[in-house]
């Protein structure tokens, strides 16, 4: 039993066809489930609705940041369930915010991210703006640095 394939008859520049075969193949289904992806996306902006929620929900966590700092030395209990507020909206968007990252340092951001970021959208953008009204609640001066009131869509059932 071999356990290295022999090479295919030509020898190496074979193997480098073969090589560039699999790239050629593994590139089209990309592109095949891109444009399937870009497909069901059609008609919406999600690109566009990525964007400002990314840069709405930075802000959001500019004034959570803010907002720890300014009751942390007066109310400990608040500041640690801040950081867990904190710690759940930086989980429910991490593919928004991997995203952002890579498109900031000019990085490609592959179609698996763009997958995940178009899954999380949704369910982001709801946990930012429940953080942003527990911050006008718990520090209205922090969020007012940040934010601004108007962002804040009624409440969903």
């Amino acid at each position: 039993m071999r356990l290295i394939p022999r090479p295919p008859a030509g020898g190496r520049d074979a193997w480098q066809r073969v090589r560039e075969m699999k790239r050629k193949i593994g590139r089209s289904i990309q592109v095949i489930l891109t444009g399937a992806a870009l497909a069901a996306l059609a008609g919406c902006s999600t690109g566009d609705r990525a964007k400002a929620l990314y840069l709405h929900q930075y802000k959001t966590l500019s004034a959570l940041t803010t907002a720890i700092d300014a009751v942390e030395p007066n109310d400990p209990d608040l500041a640690d369930r801040l950081y867990d507020t904190e710690d759940e909206l930086q989980a429910v968007c991490a593919a928004l915010m991997e995203a952002g990252v890579r498109r900031f340092h000019a990085r490609e951001i592959g179609g698996a991210l763009k997958w995940r970021v178009f899954q999380e959208l949704d369910e982001c953008e709801r946990k930012t703006y429940e953080v942003e009204r527990m911050l006008w609640a718990v520090d209205p001066e922090s969020a007012g640095r940040y934010l601004t009131r108007p962002n804040i869509p009624a409440e969903q059932s």
